[in-house]
C-alpha cells in the first residue's frame, strides 16, 4: 500500500493549536539542529539553491546562544538553527542563515520569523539573513516555497519580509531519493509516496544512505532520523527482515547492523549522560542553596561561574568547601 496518507490542511492540528504558545511538543527542532551541524552545505542547496555555490561552507560558525541571551518569545528563547555564512568571494562578505522546524504548520511561525530576524539584523547590521521554516507536517501544497509577509498601516506598506517555506508531508519522497544530497534521505522518510509502502520506503532511504558512502558518524546521523520517523510495527518489521535479507540488499543489510549496533551505543551513552547531567545539576543546587543558608549574601556572578562547572568530583569539592566556615571569595570557581 503507498504511503499516501490524506494530507494535513495548512490549518493546525488540535495538538499544535493548543501549543500556540510556542513550546515544542517534540524533538523536532533537536533533530534539525542536529542535520544542520553535519549537512549544512546539503539543507541550504536544498533551500537555498543559487545561494550554496557562493557560501565557504569551512568557515560557516553555528551561533544563537549568546545572541539570545536576555531573548525570550513565549517561550522560545533562542532559534533553532542560526548560522553566520561567509562568502567564498563577491559581495555581500557575510550572510546568515536562520531556520525553524515544527512538527506541525503553525500561522504563528510567521511572526516568530519576524522577530528573530529583526533581532539578528540589530546584532549584525543589517547582514542579509536566510530565513526558512521546515514543517514535518503540513504546509505548502508545492512542498517548498518562498513566502511573503507584509506588514501595512492604513492601507500603506510598512514592510515585507520573504523566507522559505518547506514542508515534508506533502514533498514526494520519490522525487527526493533522487537528489545527490545526502539529506535528501533523512528527509524523504518524514515525505509521503504514491509508491511505497512503510517498509519499502524505509528500505529506499537505507539506500541511498549506503549510496553517499559517508563517513559513520554521519550516516549514523540519517539512520537515527530514519529510524525514528519510519518506526515499524510488528508485521512491517518482520516484512523490512525478510526484504533487506534478500541478496541484492546486502550492503544494505550490512549497513543496517552496523549502524544499529553504534546507535544502540548511542542511546546507552544518551542514558549515562543523562543520569550524570542529573547529578551535576543536583550539586549545583546544593551548593547555592548551602551558601545561602552559610554567608546569605551571594557573591556577584557566583551562580553565573557555578554553571560552567560540569566536573562532578570539583562540585562535591565546592560543596565542602561551601559548607566550612571558607569566605565564598576564597573558593576556587574555574572549570577544571
Amino acid at each position: 500500500m503507498p504511503n499516501d496518507q490524506n494530507l494535513p490542511t495548512e490549518e493546525p492540528t488540535p495538538e499544535a493549536a493548543a501549543d500556540e504558545s510556542g513550546n515544542e511538543s517534540s524533538s523536532d527542532d533537536k533533530i534539525l539542529r542536529t542535520l544542520a551541524q553535519h549537512f549544512l552545505r546539503d539543507l541550504i542547496e536544498i533551500l537555498f539553491p543559487k545561494a550554496a555555490p557562493d557560501i565557504d561552507f569551512d568557515a560557516a560558525e553555528f551561533i544563537g546562544g549568546k545572541y539570545f541571551k536576555d531573548f525570550k518569545k513565549k517561550g522560545h528563547v533562542r532559534p533553532d538553527v542560526v548560522v553566520k555564512l561567509p562568502a567564498l568571494d563577491g559581495e555581500p562578505k557575510l550572510g546568515l542563515f536562520h531556520a525553524e522546524m515544527e512538527g506541525d504548520y503553525r500561522k504563528s511561525i510567521e511572526e516568530r520569523l519576524l522577530t528573530y530576524f529583526h533581532h539578528l539584523s540589530l546584532h549584525f547590521d543589517n547582514v542579509p539573513v536566510l530565513c526558512a521554516a521546515v514543517f514535518v507536517r503540513g504546509g505548502p501544497k508545492s512542498g517548498l516555497e518562498q513566502r511573503e509577509i507584509v506588514k501595512t498601516y492604513k492601507g500603506y506598506i510598512t514592510s515585507r519580509f520573504y523566507y522559505m517555506a518547506f514542508s515534508l508531508s506533502r514533498s514526494l519522497a520519490e522525487d527526493f531519493l533522487k537528489r545527490p544530497q545526502a539529506l535528501a534521505a533523512a528527509f524523504a522518510s518524514m515525505m509521503r509516496s504514491q509508491t511505497w509502502d512503510r517498509v519499502e520506503l524505509k528500505i529506499r532511504c537505507l539506500e541511498a544512505i549506503q549510496r553517499a558512502q559517508i563517513d559513520p558518524e554521519r550516516g549514523y546521523v540519517l539512520y537515527n532520523v530514519v529510524d525514528n520517523y519510519l518506526e515499524l510495527d510488528a508485521e512491517e518489521a518482520v516484512r523490512f527482515a525478510d526484504q533487506t535479507g534478500a541478496e541484492e540488499r546486502q550492503e544494505v543489510d550490512q549497513m543496517i547492523q552496523t549502524l544499529s549496533e553504534a546507535l544502540e551505543t548511542k542511546r546507552q551513552e544518551g542514558i549515562a549522560l543523562g543520569e550524570e547531567r542529573g547529578r551535576v545539576l543536583a550539586t549545583r543546587e546544593a551548593i547555592v542553596l548551602m551558601a545561602q543558608a552559610m554567608q546569605k549574601t551571594l557573591p556577584d556572578d557566583f551562580e553565573a561561574e557555578l554553571e560552567a562547572i560540569n566536573d562532578i568530583g570539583h562540585l562535591h569539592e565546592i560543596l565542602e568547601e561551601v559548607s566550612s566556615d571558607i569566605s565564598l571569595n576564597e573558593i576556587d570557581l574555574t572549570p577544571r
